[in-house]
């Protein structure tokens, strides 16, 4: 037989009757308490009992008042066992005769002035950590869409139920604390609604959601390959031999190159090439492969808004060819921006020299053809 044990105890330290009744239920099963973190408590076998248990705030005090306060305590049928996080004393009493440990409410409010106080703020706090992860999109630079496209599946999974489990905490904080205050303004001892058990199994969604929190770390957003020279015809790309059919890769007096390739769960693939030569010259290809087909539409807007922000006086061609689900040409000058999306791809070719962008049409079009017909 186990002498002792460690459980997630009740998160919510600021109605202390559920404390107690959880308390109470682990003596009647033979269990009591001999330390409480934040998260775990620790038991002890002893036999099993019905008893009361009472949870008080802990302030500074002297050590001799400290003992006075404790010798009292026992003197009324009370023995202290434990401290919950070193804010909060838990007295046993074994004799149904004993008088109450406090009875005053004026006192008893005096005393979870400063814990009820402090659950308010946390409530509050709460419900800012659901603001800022409603905007954490915004806020992770980039664009919105951009940055939930890179997100491990853990971490879209976690994002939503992070957020509701927030601000349904914060909620809940803020009614029961505001039940408390007012009962204490009335005279009287608040008396909890809850249930102890319920209390425990928000402990358990927050150690869980703080696990994933940690998982999401190790993968971080998107997994990030920088390729050598791959093969073009194994990229969403068109190269130099596409878009300047008159010269070859070969003979670009290459200054910059890049290929990477970035994966995601609802981006399978995101490839990017970037070409500089000596002459300034600039070839940009990126391409996008989407888990879902209803995704490339936004894309597709995301990007074209992201263009016109940063060109805003390109000159905008609407291409109709109907194997685009959409496309549009942005020009000024030599610089040339094609972008265009098919089913579950997205592609932009950008040039700053003289090349016939228009005439590319068939060649992006069979590539784009060939990349959406890939398996995520």
């Amino acid at each position: 037989m186990r002498k002792k044990k460690y459980v997630l105890r009740p998160m919510e330290l600021w109605a202390p009757d559920a404390i107690e009744r959880w308390l109470e239920d682990e003596a009647a099963r033979g269990w009591r308490l001999t330390d409480c973190g934040p998260r775990l408590a620790k038991f002890e076998r002893r036999e099993s009992t019905a008893c009361r248990v009472r949870v008080q705030p802990c302030g500074p005090e002297t050590r001799e008042a400290w003992q006075a306060r404790f010798a009292a305590c026992e003197a009324m049928g009370w023995v202290f066992a434990s401290t919950i996080t070193s804010d909060f004393e838990v007295f046993y009493c074994d004799d149904p005769a004993a008088p109450e440990l406090q009875t005053d409410p004026v006192v008893w409010g005096w005393a979870w002035e400063k814990p009820l106080r402090r659950a308010w703020w946390e409530g509050w706090l709460f419900l800012m950590l659901a603001a800022l992860l409603l905007l954490l999109p915004l806020l992770l630079g980039g664009t919105p869409l951009e940055n939930l496209l890179d997100m491990p599946l853990l971490a879209l999974i976690a994002y939503p139920c992070g957020l509701l489990l927030a601000a349904a905490y914060g909620t809940r904080a803020l009614l029961a604390v505001g039940r408390a205050r007012r009962a204490v303004s009335a005279g009287l001892i608040p008396q909890c609604r809850g249930d102890w058990r319920r209390s425990r199994r928000w402990q358990i969604l927050f150690a869980a959601a703080l696990a994933i929190v940690w998982l999401m770390v190790i993968p971080g957003r998107a997994l990030t390959v920088m390729l050598l020279r791959p093969d073009a015809g194994s990229l969403p790309i068109m190269g130099v031999s596409g878009l300047a059919p008159d010269s070859r890769l070969e003979d670009w007096d290459l200054d910059f190159e890049t290929y990477s390739r970035r994966s995601g769960f609802l981006r399978p693939a995101h490839q990017t090439v970037e070409l500089y030569d000596q002459e300034q010259r600039r070839i940009g290809n990126t391409g996008d492969r989407l888990r879902f087909d209803f995704l490339s539409a936004p894309l597709y807007r995301e990007k074209l808004a992201g263009f016109r922000q940063d060109f805003p006086g390109l000159t905008e061609t609407t291409v109709e060819d109907g194997r685009f689900d959409e496309a549009v040409l942005l020009t000024d000058g030599e610089t040339q921006i094609l972008l265009a999306r098919r089913e579950n791809v997205v592609c932009t070719l950008s040039v700053n020299f003289p090349t016939d962008l228009n005439a590319r049409f068939d060649g992006l079009a069979a590539l784009m053809a060939n990349i959406g017909g890939e398996q995520p």
